[in-house]
């Protein structure tokens, strides 16, 4: 059995635009399983479907990403997996940063952990895990993915940063004024895929995991800015039994390991679970949204989701590799809504093989 999930983004998602989300999810969903079916690897399916958010402006990744401060365009993004099935073990994470000029960030990230997965090269090297700006695009470039000088800024993304860079310039010359407040637009978009399979003669089952993440961070942000997209363990992980990506406050999910704690045992989903997990955040104002699934080791996969923002839309896909036309498998979407922001929003999906 094969689950891939993703999202858009936690945050404020507009009544007008949530049937474009939709769409998005599921086109998304669609193009990852048509790539897993012809390639049969998970990451390049998580990457693919990855990619296809970053290509369209609804998303602040990719194309649509958020400017910096100074309107320059620093998007990142981040893939792990790890593999459990078959003879050959494997795992790799890694992270691109600074990108201006790469449309899908996520496939730097991925061939970064493919890389770094080989461990030393024959020059005793060992590979990285997160590469930044300029060398990451030589990277890119290197590694034959697209690579555009020209790439054009979305229309949306160039809008945003107007309005609030107006918004903080008159504040700042004017004492009065009162201090700017900006939306900051954090949705950081990821996806996560598993494979599960029963082992020989036995009970238990192993899995394949794969988690990524996607971000032009928030809007007006610091030029240099790293965010939790391309942070290992805040944005994105994966282990042997579950994986999971994070949207929301950067700096918060950096401090705390989001994405790693997500995936242990002693992460809590109850009513007080922020309080319970993150003890020492400002609770009331933690911007969080994640998206984990769970291998239970008896042949069911678990989809959980929680978010304390207002808006969270995640769409997933259950389908076997036998599969024949991508088009037979039923691709579900849901928008949970937070009546009371800054609370836990928690639910989950249990599948069975």
């Amino acid at each position: 059995m094969i689950v891939f999930a993703a999202h858009t983004g936690a945050g404020f998602i507009a009544q007008k635009n949530r049937d474009r989300h939709f769409k998005l999810l599921k086109t998304a969903l669609k193009e990852g399983v048509r790539v897993y079916l012809k390639m049969q690897c998970l990451q390049e399916a998580i990457s693919q479907i990855v990619s296809v958010l970053e290509n369209d402006s609804l998303t602040n990744a990719g194309h649509g990403g958020n400017l910096t401060e100074t309107g320059k365009r620093e998007n990142e993004a981040g893939l792990s997996f790890t593999k459990s099935i078959g003879e050959v073990k494997a795992r790799g994470h890694g992270a691109a940063s600074g990108l201006n000029n790469i449309l899908n960030p996520v496939q730097v990230a991925k061939k970064i952990a493919e890389e770094q997965s080989r461990g030393k090269d024959k020059h005793g090297r060992i590979p990285p895990i997160l590469i930044s700006g300029r060398g990451a695009e030589e990277f890119a470039k290197n590694n034959n993915i697209s690579y555009r000088e020209d790439l054009p800024i979305a229309e949306k993304a160039l809008k945003i940063f107007k309005k609030y860079s107006k918004i903080i310039k008159r504040s700042s010359n004017d004492s009065s004024e009162p201090p700017a407040k900006i939306q900051k637009f954090c949705d950081t978009v990821g996806s996560v895929g598993m494979k599960i399979e029963k082992i020989d003669s036995k009970e238990d089952f192993l899995s394949d995991t794969v988690a990524a993440s996607s971000s032009g961070g928030f809007t007006v942000k610091r030029n240099g800015r790293v965010g939790s997209a391309a942070h290992l363990g805040a944005g994105f992980w994966s282990q042997e039994d579950s994986c999971a990506t994070c949207s929301g406050c950067g700096e918060e999910l950096m401090i705390h390991s989001t994405a790693r704690l997500a995936c242990s045992e002693k992460f809590l989903f109850d009513s007080h679970s922020i309080a319970s997990n993150f003890p020492s955040s400002n609770n009331s104002g933690f911007e969080l949204g994640f998206l984990k699934l769970l291998n239970d080791g008896r042949g069911a996969v678990e989809l959980q989701y929680l978010h304390t923002t207002s808006d969270f839309m995640i769409g997933y896909v259950v389908f076997d590799s036998s599969l024949n036309d991508l088009n037979t498998a039923s691709y579900n979407c849901h928008h949970s809504e937070n009546p009371r922001v800054g609370s836990s929003q928690y639910s989950s999906f249990r599948f069975s093989s």
